[in-house]
């Protein structure tokens, strides 16, 4: 596998771009399991271009999010909107003892090592704090078969192998299994997506495993705007990501 921090800096800016933003239910179920107020900080593990961040950011929160991968936090810190951002990965966060009400790790669970991320963010989260985890995973229907089709159809079986991503299931199911995970909740979502051609291919892009794979891109986009002539609705494809969320307490 390539490094998991170095593999994203090829779609940073797409990322940046077209990645979706998560439903405003999110900050809701957090919120409220964690009892935030208004100026309660909130730390994002692994923010990738702060999209998250951004989101608690907008209901008030103060947001300090972790990267450890420049140019993903150099587009964070493009964006703007609040957030405050610090070099530092999952597991070594560099920030002091207890201070955040809410723990938060979006789209970013599979990519830590579980165990010790987990212990830094018992020791970051106050002694009332909480933790939350939540991720958008492959709905159902055409637009996931198609896109899965082209996947396989353009990445070889090896190049397959050396980028497999780590299983975002497998990560919340070991949730489960942690001490410092206790009073867990899993929450499952929908959220809808309505995108045109050129999100559809951008977001392509922002798959490691595809910015990696050394696919033609000018071919592998050719190859999405003919899935997408049969599968768009007046000129937009509309399909459903999942989306799971995790709430735990780490020190009760």
């Amino acid at each position: 596998m390539l490094d998991p921090v170095d593999r994203f800096t090829p779609a940073a800016e797409e990322y940046a771009r077209f990645r979706p933003d998560y439903p405003e239910d999110v900050v809701r179920i957090c919120a409220r399991h964690a009892g935030l107020n208004s100026a309660d900080t909130v730390v994002d593990v692994g923010c990738g271009t702060g999209i998250a961040s951004r989101l608690f950011a907008r209901h008030g929160y103060h947001v300090i999010g972790v990267e450890p991968n420049e140019a993903m936090r150099a587009c964070a810190a493009r964006a703007g909107g609040g957030p405050e951002y610090r070099a530092g990965k999952a597991e070594a966060t560099g920030l002091p003892d207890g201070c955040a009400k809410l723990v938060i790790a979006a789209q970013a669970l599979a990519w830590f090592n579980l165990p010790a991320a987990l212990t830094e963010w018992r020791r970051v989260a106050n002694p009332s704090g909480a933790c939350a985890a939540f991720s958008h995973m492959p709905g159902t229907g055409a637009w996931f078969d198609t896109f899965m089709d082209l996947y396989r159809r353009f990445v070889n079986e090896d190049a397959r192998k050396k980028l497999a991503s780590p299983s975002t299931e497998a990560a919340f199911a070991r949730l489960k299994e942690s001490p410092h995970c206790r009073k867990l909740e899993l929450h499952e979502l929908l959220s809808p997506q309505s995108i045109e051609l050129a999100t559809m291919q951008g977001r392509a892009w922002t798959q490691s495993e595809i910015a990696n794979s050394g696919v033609n891109r000018a071919a592998f986009n050719e190859a999405l705007r003919e899935a997408f002539e049969s599968l768009n609705v007046n000129g937009r494809a509309e399909y459903a990501y999942r989306l799971v969320v995790a709430t735990w307490r780490p020190n009760d």
